[in-house]
């Protein structure tokens, strides 16, 4: 009785072992491909905005910068040949946008394309979006894979609807071996947007002239607008030098204003000024010049004097 009782349990034994082994064999069947993660190093734009040409003096209708991805493949079947590769939507931004660290409300869109023209996507929702490659070695040799993608900031995205700063994503990169376990790594984006800030839009003369009679009872008022385009949400500072001087006997001085008012003979505003980058575009403001009353200034032709305007931020 108890020489039987050994028999079962052996014979048991026996077959879990038998059955463990078919496990096993079953398993390195499907992994017929097994391929190493990919690797390429980080997307680095110097993103100037509302422009359309890249940092690295490609033109084009798109900021471009290409990424040399590599891995190896090894199979162990002759019958299995194809690999894919894909890039996904990347994150915290989604739907492929870089965000800002510093102001996450604001981001800036990029994509991952197969092409340097930025017209065929790269992704790994499907086989169409993928890159595909045949795997030509012998069995157990390595095969080592070199491809080229790109990522592109397209068309030229405003430089007030984001401030500066950097901007950054992460994608993921998959390898998917068909009849293997597919492998994958990060792939990162930097998009750094410089600070821009300049003056436009004064007159084409530049000068604003001040009509004056001698000892006129009211002061001579005038102004010139000008616009000032700079990044939003960035700080700014705006000054004349000198302010005030005299031509022809005459006095004058100079300020600045913002906003819907030019200022006036009473008012001329203030020299610097300071004021920040605005979401809705540029900003408008104005130069004001006023001579005052009752000055008997001297006799001549019309006189001018320089004035210089500048912009720090």
């Amino acid at each position: 009785m108890s020489t039987k009782a050994i028999f079962k349990n052996f014979h048991a034994a026996k077959k879990t072992a038998i059955a463990a082994a078919i496990a096993s064999a079953s398993l390195s069947s499907f992994a017929a491909i097994t391929c190493t993660d990919p690797t390429a190093s980080s997307a680095n734009f110097a993103y100037v905005a509302g422009t359309n040409n890249s940092s690295a003096g490609q033109s084009g209708l798109n900021n471009i910068v290409q990424s040399n991805v590599s891995f190896s493949c090894t199979r162990t079947l002759l019958t299995d040949t194809t690999v894919r590769f894909g890039v996904d939507n990347g994150a915290p931004g989604g739907g492929q946008r870089a965000v800002n660290a510093s102001a996450p409300a604001f981001s800036i869109g990029y994509n991952v394309y197969k092409n340097a023209t930025c017209t065929d996507l790269l992704n790994d929702n499907s086989n169409p979006g993928r890159l595909e490659f045949n795997l030509t070695a012998a069995v157990n040799v390595a095969q080592q894979i070199n491809a080229v993608f790109f990522t592109c900031i397209k068309n030229a995205q405003a430089l007030t609807s984001y401030p500066a700063g950097l901007y950054t994503d992460t994608a993921m990169m998959f390898v998917r071996p068909v009849g293997g376990l597919v492998t994958k790594n990060s792939l990162q984006i930097n998009i750094n947007a410089p600070a821009l800030c300049s003056i436009n839009g004064l007159p084409a003369t530049n000068t604003i002239p001040l009509i004056y009679t001698a000892f006129q009872n009211t002061a001579a008022f005038n102004f010139a607008s000008f616009n000032a385009d700079c990044t939003n949400l960035l700080p700014y500072t705006m000054a004349v030098n000198p302010t005030s001087g005299v031509v022809g006997g005459l006095n004058y001085q100079l300020g600045l204003s913002s906003g819907l008012t030019s200022g006036s003979a009473t008012n001329i505003g203030i020299t610097p000024l300071n004021d920040i980058g605005g979401s809705s575009g540029r900003k408008v403001h104005y130069i004001n010049a006023v001579m005052q009353a009752g000055q008997a200034g001297q006799v001549g032709a019309p006189l001018s004097s320089a004035h210089t305007l500048t912009i720090t931020y």
